[in-house]
């Protein structure tokens, strides 16, 4: 159904780089809880976290983008990342109001690489690349529809689903991740507040490529910290 928001707006043809000299929270391009908006043609690099960061919102498009090299100071990251908080926990982990005012992405045609990342990689040591995605659909994104991307040289994964539901990665090319190629991160024991269940997720019709001996080809981590190939 329709709603109040900020919606049918263009980001179009525009050279971001080098961004984030005051705060390194930051995205080249943020959206948060907007509709049918079209965020294409866009060359992003040198931040120090995000490319592309999209909180809740419905009916996007991210599209013809070319985002790399960036997380250069942040974890825990993606170069196009997507989350639902806006407003509050209660709002977007309910499954009912998620699937009325949070669905109908589409994120095609993008070329995203090189994801970074930097923090502790153990006590007292600093490094790079580090914990770090390429598409990283996080907090019960769902309804996304990724297809026709090219992912390469990203750390963890060339994409990970974070307990959302109904997204679809279809005619994909994902090559050398450095952990695994794809990555499933199910709220197995999640805390109270982030009992939202990770369902009806699409992987179909995608090449996947990587020659590291070390590599996996999928993995999952749970609120464990274990992991299963």
């Amino acid at each position: 159904g329709e709603h109040q928001r900020v919606s049918h707006h263009v980001i179009d043809n525009n050279y971001i780089y080098d961004y984030g000299w005051i705060d390194r929270g930051v995205a080249g391009i943020l959206l948060s809880s907007v509709s049918h908006c079209i965020i294409s043609h866009n060359h992003i690099h040198d931040g120090p976290r995000w490319a592309i960061f999209s909180n809740a919102g419905n009916n996007n498009t991210l599209s013809y983008n070319h985002l790399h090299h960036v997380n250069l100071e942040t974890a825990d990251t993606g170069v196009l990342n997507t989350v639902n908080c806006a407003g509050g926990w209660e709002i977007w982990l309910d499954v009912d109001t998620n699937k009325k005012l949070s669905r109908g992405h589409e994120i095609h045609h993008n070329l995203v690489h090189d994801s970074g990342g930097y923090d502790q990689v153990k006590p007292g040591v600093w490094g790079s690349p580090y914990y770090s995605w390429g598409i990283y659909l996080d907090l019960s994104s769902s309804g996304y529809h990724v297809h026709d991307n090219v992912v390469y040289n990203t750390y963890y994964a060339s994409f990970v689903i974070g307990g959302g539901q109904d997204n679809v990665f279809e005619n994909n090319v994902f090559v050398g991740g450095q952990v695994a190629q794809a990555w499933f991160c199910p709220w197995l024991k999640p805390p109270r507040m982030w009992n939202f269940p990770m369902e009806r997720n699409r992987i179909e019709r995608n090449i996947f490529a990587y020659d590291g001996p070390k590599s996996l080809y999928f993995t999952t981590w749970t609120f464990d910290n274990k992991f299963a190939a």
